[in-house]
């Protein structure tokens, strides 16, 4: 009814030219509709625009079949370092003259200055880790063009500002450093990248 649509339309002068125009709520069309609807909480739409864009975004995650979330495709650790991934890390890692950004770089904080900048060296960033695979020989990173692309892009980023760190679970290393996790492992970072080799004779030792 008319007196339903006031929650959404609550303007009495608009839902009364509806009301002339279409003679019934079920005949207004629907963009009219959705740009005379009350905007819900925090948001910039009303709430059938927001139901139809949420089913847009679900129909095409589902029907993704490259969608990164689909099941056997990564790992839970896996999944968890990708879900930590932000646009700030994104456009440091990529970009070539960026050593500083905003973290949240959404949010517009109406100041030209860079007070609310951080070091990309202190934006978190994904553990590589959890895509070590280990064979009789020690341990190296599984490898793809996808991420042969990012590497060269981070190499070249690190280049221009001579910053080759790696992230390591207890800090951040830099180029050249040398530690050990444990008795039977031993880590350098060489660019970027984490690599790691096992002491066969001191695993069989230690166990």
């Amino acid at each position: 009814t008319w007196d339903d649509l006031a929650d959404d339309v609550p303007d009495n002068n608009v839902r009364a030219k509806l009301k002339e125009l279409y003679g019934h709520p079920g005949n207004i069309d629907l963009w009219v509709g959705l740009i005379l609807e009350r905007r819900l909480a925090g948001a910039l739409v009303g709430p059938t625009i927001g139901c139809i864009l949420g089913d847009q975004f679900r129909r095409l995650r589902t029907g993704d079949r490259f969608w990164y979330e689909n099941e056997g495709v990564f790992t839970p650790l896996q999944l968890q370092q990708i879900r930590k991934t932000t646009l700030a890390a994104v456009l440091c890692n990529s970009g070539d003259h960026i050593d500083r950004i905003q973290r949240d770089v959404f949010e517009y904080r109406g100041d030209r200055s860079i007070k609310f900048y951080e070091e990309c060296e202190l934006i978190p960033q994904i553990n590589l880790n959890v895509w070590q695979s280990c064979c009789e020989k020690g341990c190296a990173f599984s490898s793809s063009a996808e991420e042969s692309i990012i590497q060269n892009r981070k190499r070249r980023a690190h280049k221009i500002y001579g910053k080759y760190t790696c992230n390591a679970s207890d800090g951040i290393k830099r180029n050249g450093d040398v530690w050990k996790p444990d008795q039977c492992t031993t880590c350098e970072c060489k660019i970027d990248q984490i690599w790691c080799s096992v002491e066969e004779d001191c695993r069989k030792t230690s166990t």
